[in-house]
């Protein structure tokens, strides 16, 4: 017999970005911010936990940056119209 359980908790505000949205590169783990006119600016980011399909950032990104985040795993970067996930 298996059973699926689902805990709500309560983990307290913060940033969270897309798993789509991180590149990690082995060392770093890198989102691009979109700073208008087809410039993207790399942001090395630390990560906390993994809720889901996103990720806690605990450093190298605010709520400002949040809404301009491109996805790492587009082929044309695009912007999140998400507003910021509180954990």
């Amino acid at each position: 017999m298996y059973v699926d359980i689902e805990l709500t908790m309560d983990m307290g505000e913060g940033v969270a970005v897309p798993v789509s949205a991180v590149l990690p590169t082995g060392k770093h783990n890198i989102v691009f911010v979109d700073k208008g006119e087809g410039k993207l600016e790399p942001r090395f980011i630390e990560l906390g936990r993994k809720y889901g399909d996103f990720y806690e950032v605990k450093s190298g990104l605010n709520e400002t940056a949040l809404s301009n985040i491109c996805f790492a795993s587009s082929t044309r970067p695009w912007r999140s119209k998400a507003s910021p996930k509180p954990l």
